[in-house]
């Protein structure tokens, strides 16, 4: 007889959580999901680790948006096409890069 599972367990001796929103991932995109969410109902968000711990945090390049003053929507949408060699679509960069401010804001 083969086993069913690669770690044998009893599933009547795993908790069960309810809620109405279920985040997986403490990442920038998690955590976004999980701001929008609770304004709708109960979220619970689970990571692989700690609450803090995501690819996120460790990006490279970070979080790119036009905040400072030094720098235009207009500049980081003609940035982010060039960076792109093309195969960005336009109208998204946009949307991106201007939404982009308040959603980090909002995190």
């Amino acid at each position: 007889m083969s086993r069913r599972y690669i770690v044998e367990f009893n599933l009547k001796n795993l908790p069960i959580l309810q809620t109405e929103f279920l985040i997986i991932g403490s990442g920038s995109a998690g955590m976004r999901a999980a701001i929008e969410a609770s304004q709708h109902g109960d979220v619970l968000l689970v990571t692989k680790g700690q609450l803090k711990e995501s690819n996120s945090r460790y990006a490279q390049g970070g979080i790119a948006v036009a905040m400072s003053q030094n720098d235009t929507v207009d500049c980081h949408v003609e940035d982010t096409l060039k960076a792109g060699n093309g195969l960005c679509n336009e109208k998204a960069v946009k949307i991106m890069v201007e939404e982009g401010i308040d959603r980090v804001s909002e995190l």
